[in-house]
């Protein structure tokens, strides 16, 4: 299934590092909204994703963390408790 997400960008991944990310989202079948800058360092980006997706970026060099927004697949709820461990 689908799911919608905030994901959270770290402070080293700049607006290309955004942008790339938006893409790569896109080219997978899921959507994603214009990063949002959160003061001066963090992006956030809504996103809806694909299952499939989470998994991957989990290993992202660039992603601090992804929450749900909103409901959420049983099957990505258990990915991302397993993501904060």
């Amino acid at each position: 299934g689908h799911g919608k997400y905030i994901i959270v960008l770290d402070e080293k991944a700049g607006d290309d590092a955004a942008n790339t990310l938006r893409d790569n989202i896109h080219k997978e079948g899921g959507s994603a909204e214009s990063s949002i800058k959160i003061g001066s360092s963090y992006h956030a980006i809504p996103a809806t994703l694909p299952d499939s997706m989470l998994q991957n970026f989990t290993a992202h060099p660039h992603i601090k963390y992804i929450e749900p927004d909103g409901e959420v697949s049983i099957q990505a709820q258990g990915i991302l408790a397993a993501q904060k461990k």
